[in-house]
């Protein structure tokens, strides 16, 4: 569970954390109070310890160099790193370069600093800068991939909406084959209803189903399978009463939600990172009713409250949720 906090001299700002499924912890830091953009890992191969030093790192030449926003994009530059790490079944790396609108894609994890990719979604060449207009091929603000079989999904945030491809991307020229949260491919307004998606920020597939928190609209949606047609209506939503409501909470604080940024489940049981909440929703068997009500929270002591800590066992505004 990685929280959304203010830092001090020198300390990064929104790092998004994600583990890869190998073993290995990821750590993405958009900027630092200094400037600094750059992703790195920690092995888990040889156990992980307070203060354990990084191994490699990704978008700086080492540890302690830091150039600012606006270098030029290239392939071992990484502009704002603000989002999460995804490794597919080949093995292969998927980096979000929020900022630049592309992902930067290795063909193996890096095990030297500074590491060029080997491939570019999102615009045809390394060194220009795509637009970040919403088409088949190009995207504002990507933050997570996610694989399902032979699919890959990625969350383009401010174009409000979940780009599919049938086949997972090779390089930048390959178009995605369905677009959720909007009508067609060339479209980023935000909305709501059963279709509609507004600045949602967090994604996962899991048991078939596609997650995906919502978070303008201060609810989650569920679609049962990966949709296969433009605009498909999601089947469940959560955090709110039915499709029509987006207020924050607006059934009240133990059913409803207020700014959900993440989600997470192993099919049967599902967490929702509230965000504004300053909880994390737990649901031991997945909800099949709108507006089911969590069994449980952590962060808070009950499902009535949203008070901020930085206890053991307090949140405040937990961002994303990984295994």
């Amino acid at each position: 569970i990685r929280e959304h906090a203010t830092p001090a001299a020198g300390m990064a700002m929104d790092c998004v954390t994600t583990a890869d499924g190998t073993g290995n912890l990821w750590i993405q830091v958009p900027q630092t109070s200094v400037g600094t953009q750059f992703a790195m890992f920690l092995s888990a191969s040889i156990g992980f310890t307070t203060g354990q030093p990084a191994m490699v790192v990704i978008g700086q030449p080492d540890f302690t160099s830091g150039e600012g926003p606006g270098v030029l994009t290239s392939a071992q530059n990484v502009l704002f790193p603000d989002g999460s790490a995804a490794i597919d079944a080949n093995g292969k790396l998927y980096l979000m370069d929020s900022a630049d609108h592309r992902v930067l894609g290795y063909n193996a994890v890096p095990t030297v600093n500074h590491a060029s990719a080997d491939f570019v979604l999102g615009v045809g060449s390394f060194v220009l800068l795509p637009p970040g207009e919403p088409t088949s091929t190009g995207f504002a603000d990507p933050r997570k991939m996610e694989f399902s079989g032979s699919k890959a999904l990625l969350l383009d945030v401010t174009n409000h909406r979940i780009l599919i491809w049938n086949a997972v991307p090779a390089d930048g020229t390959a178009p995605a084959d369905v677009v959720v949260g909007q009508p067609d491919m060339t479209s980023n307004a935000s909305g709501n209803g059963a279709t509609g998606l507004e600045l949602p920020h967090g994604m996962n597939v899991a048991g078939g189903k596609l997650i995906v928190a919502d978070s303008d609209n201060n609810r989650v949606l569920v679609w049962n399978a990966i949709p296969t047609v433009n605009g498909t209506a999601a089947d469940l939503v959560l955090g709110q009463a039915d499709f029509v409501g987006t207020t924050a909470n607006s059934s009240g604080v133990a059913a409803g939600m207020n700014f959900p940024s993440g989600v997470w489940s192993d099919g049967t049981r599902l967490l929702v990172a509230d965000f504004g909440n300053n909880r994390v929703l737990i649901w031991d068997t997945f909800p099949t009713v709108n507006g089911e009500a969590p069994d449980w929270a952590l962060g808070q002591p009950n499902l009535t409250t949203a008070t901020a800590a930085t206890t053991v066992s307090g949140f405040n505004g937990p961002y994303t949720l990984a295994s």
